[in-house]
């Protein structure tokens, strides 16, 4: 999943967070793939992100599926994450419309099939699949 093909698109409204924790709870800090948060001056420094500066949360689900689908995206659900993103080898799975601890709307993407992420106005962002071989 392209962190610069992201920045590109969105890097004008939203910051492209990367690999970093986000504070759901006081016992839920989950470090996704990818995020957009909504801008802010200190770009998080003075705290750490929270639902709602949350735009969309990107998991690679290589190598994570199980633990994607089972675990972090109920947590995304129920913190209220407006949208998610899971990567798969050969689909994008596109979360979005959060009551509790699941999503209400699935839209599954092939490649070469776009979209646009939720409160962003375009350009879509054209999935392609990964190539090669994921981390161990």
């Amino acid at each position: 999943m392209g962190k610069v093909l992201l920045e590109r698109l969105y890097g004008d409204r939203v910051l492209v967070y990367v690999q970093n924790p986000i504070l759901l709870s006081p016992h839920s800090l989950p470090q996704p793939d990818l995020a957009l948060l909504k801008p802010r001056p200190d770009f998080y420094r003075s705290g750490l992100p929270r639902p709602e500066d949350v735009l969309l949360v990107v998991e690679v689900s290589l190598s994570t599926r199980e633990l994607d689908q089972k675990v972090k995206l109920p947590l995304y659900a129920g913190a209220g994450i407006p949208e998610v993103w899971l990567v798969g080898e050969e689909t994008l799975e596109v979360y979005r419309k959060p009551k509790g601890g699941h999503y209400r709307l699935r839209l599954l993407l092939e490649a070469g099939e776009e979209v646009v992420p939720l409160g962003l106005e375009g350009p879509p962002f054209p999935f392609n699949p990964p190539r090669g071989t994921p981390p161990a």
